[in-house]
């Protein structure tokens, strides 16, 4: 026979009841409070260190990029020599093609006699030139998109490591420090490596400026050609030819700089 709580049970079972004695009331745990990680002086994952740490790998980064990006821009100051030279020498044509200011000349005078000649021949050598000039803007797009970006981050990068130490706020890494002499003894002349690796980057960091200046002033020099009769001749400067080995001892030092932290 069953037993009466047994027989409750099976009824709120088929009502869609729990029984009284089964149920147990639930209540919500509370929420453990967030960790606090607090970086000690020296602590592996110091804010400091860690920025710093940063600020090495993107100028060994740029050190890396300065020889390819120097031979890119070789090549593009060769192709870029060319253009200017053409274009000055058409330039030298269309300005031909003014009557002297004493009257026309012999050339003048024949050309005279067959109207629209001159015309013409003023078209034919202004279309030559603006299709050296679109080459030129063709040119500097092209490495514009091809190296613009990491020429302008590299320059950045070492803006960056070098404000850090003249600001303080790497007083201790990358450098080591003359140990003192003792009283009575003279100092030895030992090179402190973060004045010579400040210096190497000072000169990497002239270079990627330099090569970036250079690139604008041909933009703008394209922007703003002149050539016509009657203006003054204005042509964009020629692009240096850049050296590979360019500021290499620099960064082959920084490399080995920020290879390794020397902590103070």
């Amino acid at each position: 026979m069953e037993s009466p709580a047994l027989a409750q049970e099976e009824h709120d079972a088929v009502d869609g009841r729990s029984s009284p004695s089964k149920t147990k009331s639930k209540k919500s745990k509370p929420k453990a409070a967030p960790k606090r990680y607090s970086f000690k002086p020296g602590s592996r994952f110091c804010a400091g260190q860690a920025a710093e740490d940063q600020a090495a790998q993107a100028v060994r980064s740029a050190c890396r990029q300065l020889r390819p990006l120097l031979t890119a821009l070789g090549s593009f100051a060769e192709e870029a020599q060319t253009l200017r030279q053409a274009m000055e020498v058409v330039a030298e044509k269309i300005k031909l093609l003014a009557a002297p200011a004493q009257g026309p000349g012999p050339v003048h005078c024949a050309l005279a006699k067959h109207p629209g000649v001159l015309e013409r021949l003023c078209v034919r050598l202004v279309a030559r030139l603006e299709g050296f000039r679109e080459q030129g803007v063709t040119l500097h797009r092209k490495l514009e998109k091809q190296h613009g970006a990491s020429l302008s981050s590299c320059g950045g990068a070492l803006r960056l490591w070098l404000h850090r130490r003249e600001v303080g706020a790497a007083p201790g890494y990358y450098r080591r420090v003359q140990p003192e002499a003792e009283e009575g003894s003279e100092p030895e002349s030992l090179e402190l490596l973060g004045g010579a690796a400040i210096a190497a980057a000072q000169r990497v960091q002239e270079v990627f400026d330099a090569a970036e200046a250079e690139l604008c002033s041909w933009k703008s020099g394209l922007a703003n050609i002149g050539y016509m009769p009657g203006e003054e001749l204005r042509l964009p400067a020629a692009p240096r030819l850049w050296n590979p080995e360019e500021a290499a001892a620099e960064a082959e030092l920084l490399l080995t700089t920020c290879g390794k932290r020397h902590d103070a």
